[in-house]
């Protein structure tokens, strides 16, 4: 199944005069079971407007219109791919294909988004996500980036992207696919994974202090709190901070996103 999948996609690659190009991220899925699992943990509903980021040649566009959503909205960045999408889905009349950058386009408004997105744009997807705040992702990244978004305190993977991400949604991982998933192969194996809101986010204040404070600590990932803050200039700033001294022994990357939360009120606060 898959090597007929592969054969229709080199085809179809040949006919609208692409060859993919790696640098923007451009993997074509040849995986049936992948885009079934895709459908499968999307859930669509007949009341569901879907977003599909990257479109591609449509594969899993056709299996998410086959599921009846109310409208799906494919948005594709190479215009060429765009009018493949438009004659190729020509039969739907719930489809609207956007010929542009999804990360340029303003906003949109949907309710899930079921996506094999272009693996290079991943950490910003997420970021507009947090805008967007749909009610369900399902989404393929690259493993090594999986492991980054679900990543707990005090692991190897646990960073500054574990901390925003999870501080936004609930991440969970479905099933992990071999790179000969997509033409061409990306250089990693590819995770599926669930991403949906918390419904009790910390308030939006706090999100510009996060990222600002974990930019700086996660530079010293290893190092010590109170020896982080002082070489990224903030031991002033949480001198007198009650949480920071209580954790001032902890490595940065052993501190959890709840922590790092309320470490970002004392920058909100700080004195002009």
């Amino acid at each position: 199944m898959m090597k007929n999948l592969l054969t229709r996609t080199l085809a179809e690659l040949k006919r609208v005069g692409i060859r993919p190009d790696r640098r923007r991220g451009q993997h074509f899925a040849v995986d049936l079971e992948m885009l079934q699992t895709l459908a499968d943990a999307s859930q669509v509903s007949t009341s569901d407007t879907i977003l599909e980021i990257g479109g591609g040649l449509g594969t899993l566009s056709e299996y998410i219109l086959m599921r009846g959503p109310k409208r799906l909205i494919v948005v594709e960045r190479d215009p060429r791919l765009a009018r493949f999408l438009r004659h190729r889905l020509s039969g739907w009349s719930n489809v609207e294909i956007v010929c542009g950058d999804y990360l340029k386009i303003e906003p949109l408004r949907y309710d899930k988004c079921v996506s094999n997105p272009p693996f290079n744009i991943s950490s910003k997807i997420i970021l507009k996500l947090v805008q967007e705040r749909p009610a369900l992702a399902v989404l393929t990244f690259q493993e090594e980036f999986a492991e980054r978004l679900l990543a707990k305190a005090g692991t190897k993977d646990y960073g500054r992207l574990s901390v925003m991400a999870q501080m936004q949604f609930k991440i969970e991982k479905v099933r992990t696919f071999s790179n000969s998933s997509f033409y061409p192969p990306p250089k990693t194996a590819i995770t599926v994974v669930i991403i949906r809101p918390r419904e009790e986010v910390a308030e939006k204040v706090w999100t510009r202090p996060l990222e600002d404070l974990t930019r700086e600590l996660f530079k010293y990932r290893r190092k010590k709190l109170n020896k982080a803050l002082r070489l990224a200039d903030l031991e002033p700033i949480f001198a007198s901070n009650s949480l920071a001294q209580k954790l001032k022994d902890r490595r940065v990357f052993e501190i959890e996103p709840e922590e790092l939360i309320e470490l970002s009120k004392q920058l909100a606060y700080k004195p002009a």
